[in-house]
């Protein structure tokens, strides 16, 4: 397998030689428009009633954590993980998000959420206030955030804003304590790690008749472009003298949401701006941060847009002098990783997962939609390769949907 190839040896300082792995340049065509779902906090009602859910255990946890009966309640929106409902009291409208249990990866979203909610606040961070959690339950309430998407423009002013607030925020006594992000990526070893394990899971399911599409796709387009970048990446960390299994140093991590942008962020009526979901919240090298939310699906940004914001993020983190060189080799591969996110749903405990927090449709039209989406990030990839890697940029916003 040309993935087992590409990543036999771990990557060092002194480099690993020529891979077989080739992708030829290819055009850049514009990643093709492919609807997503609301945010985790979208006020949208569902049209489906809470599906597997038990509504008078609903109302009596959302009691409970209110401190008043429960007069309605309904879901009100659910993303990939977690279910929204909206809570109405005689003391206002509460939103009540429920939590996926613990996975085999010992992830607790709602711990997650809770410190990083608990701290942004105290703080002045522009998030929602955190009432209430049930650990028992995995519930949590919330204020409810009654709102729309912010328009593009003001929406990456506030994104910019709150992350010059979350890098300041560093430096608070009570920082310290927060955990790390789930799934950071403190160095490009651990990016490299991460990649593989969900190459890896993905080749399984791609055995079976009916995905040799997914086959098709990792052999002859997922794993050429892996090599290349990753000959490119130890040849810029051998130029920059880094060593890719050293992790980026304390001082320059940052706080991170950890799934952030513009699908995750509602308009008050004051206009003020707020952002939500939090489950994966801590501290995690700034480039995952950036890059994630470049990559992001649901991020249907212009070029003009994603490039400001870019360059105020290259503002924000530019007292780290390794920043720049370390976005330019690990952006092509965060690309790579959000391919594999979203072919994540060919996995049936995913999936399985999926439905239980209210997906749509079938499992079949599932499957078709996430291989286009892998299909035009890998168009990006293409792109990026196909330039000087410090010229990045421009091939990222040129193969965009802007």
């Amino acid at each position: 397998m040309i993935w087992r190839r590409c990543f036999a040896n771990r990557l060092s300082r002194s480099g690993s030689g020529a891979i077989s792995c080739f992708m030829a340049p290819a055009d850049c065509p514009p990643v093709p428009s492919i609807p997503t779902g609301p945010g985790p906090m979208s006020p949208t009602p569902c049209s489906h009633p809470p599906s597997g859910a038990d509504a008078p255990g609903l109302a009596q946890v959302a009691a409970s954590l209110a401190g008043s009966p429960v007069q309605s309640l309904r879901q009100a929106g659910h993303g990939g993980n977690s279910r929204l409902y909206r809570v109405e009291t005689e003391d206002g409208v509460r939103a009540l998000k429920l939590y996926p249990p613990r996975g085999a990866d010992g992830r607790d979203r709602l711990a997650h959420e809770r410190a990083g909610l608990g701290f942004l606040h105290r703080h002045g961070a522009p998030v929602p206030r955190l009432l209430g959690a049930d650990p028992e339950a995995g519930a949590a309430l919330l204020e409810w955030v009654d709102g729309p998407p912010p328009p593009e423009g003001e929406g990456c002013d506030a994104m910019i804003g709150f992350l010059k607030h979350l890098h300041g925020l560093r430096h608070a006594p009570d920082a310290a304590g927060l955990p790390q992000a789930v799934e950071a990526c403190p160095s490009a070893a651990e990016l490299l790690r991460q990649i593989e394990g969900r190459r890896i899971r993905l080749a399984m399911v791609a055995e079976e008749p009916e995905n040799g599409d997914l086959a098709r796709l990792l052999d002859e387009r997922f794993d050429p472009a892996a090599g290349r970048l990753r000959d490119r990446l130890s040849r810029l960390y051998d130029l920059a003298r880094i060593d890719v299994q050293t992790p980026t140093a304390r001082r320059n991590l940052t706080l991170s949401p950890s799934d952030f942008g513009l699908h995750n962020a509602l308009s008050r009526a004051d206009g003020s701006i707020v952002f939500i979901d939090f489950e994966y919240f801590g501290w995690d090298d700034p480039v995952k941060l950036v890059a994630d939310t470049l990559w992001h699906p649901g991020m249907r940004l212009s070029a003009a847009t994603r490039s400001r914001f870019l360059k105020a993020a290259g503002t924000v983190y530019g007292n780290d002098p390794g920043f720049a060189v370390r976005l330019a080799s690990q952006i092509g591969f965060f690309g790579l990783r959000w391919c594999l996110i979203v072919l994540s749903d060919f996995l049936p405990e995913r999936w399985a997962h999926r439905a239980g927090a209210g997906a749509d449709g079938t499992w079949t039209d599932a499957r078709r939609i996430q291989a286009e989406k892998a299909n035009a990030l890998l168009d990006r990839v293409s792109c990026i390769l196909s330039i000087d890697p410090m010229d990045w940029p421009a091939a990222f916003h040129r193969a965009g949907h802007g």
